[in-house]
């Protein structure tokens, strides 16, 4: 019986997870500047996902879908690491995200989480 409470429970927040994800607006304060920003990315740039950013990653078949404002967010199945290192809330560089993709893919995801609003650039 406590296995099954348990399991209810876990569902239960599972779902209140997805539906603050679903559901939360976006707040994206400065994102003008960061959208401007984007285009000069480089392998030093230093990154932090928003403070106001919810976001969770969701493996599906050969993609990485990022949930946050409501949106989706698809990327190839082998950028899982970097997303999660991106996603992380510590400030990481571009060159830090590395995973499974090159400098140039790191470079690629991180100007479309930006142009997103899910990260910013300090």
């Amino acid at each position: 019986m406590l296995i099954e409470e348990d399991a209810d429970v876990e569902l239960q927040l599972e779902f209140e997870l997805a539906d603050l994800v679903a559901t939360r607006q976006p707040i994206v304060p400065g994102q003008r500047r960061q959208l401007a920003a984007a285009q000069n990315i480089a392998a030093t740039t230093t990154l932090r996902i928003r403070d106001t950013a919810i976001a969770v990653i969701e493996e599906r078949d050969d993609d990485a879908v990022v949930h946050c404002y409501g949106a989706e967010v698809t990327f190839p199945i082998r950028s899982v690491a970097t997303l999660r290192r991106a996603l992380s809330g510590e400030a990481v560089t571009v060159a830090d995200l590395s995973g499974d993709l090159d400098t140039d893919g790191c470079i690629v995801l991180a100007r479309r989480l930006v142009r997103e609003g899910i990260l910013a650039i300090e």
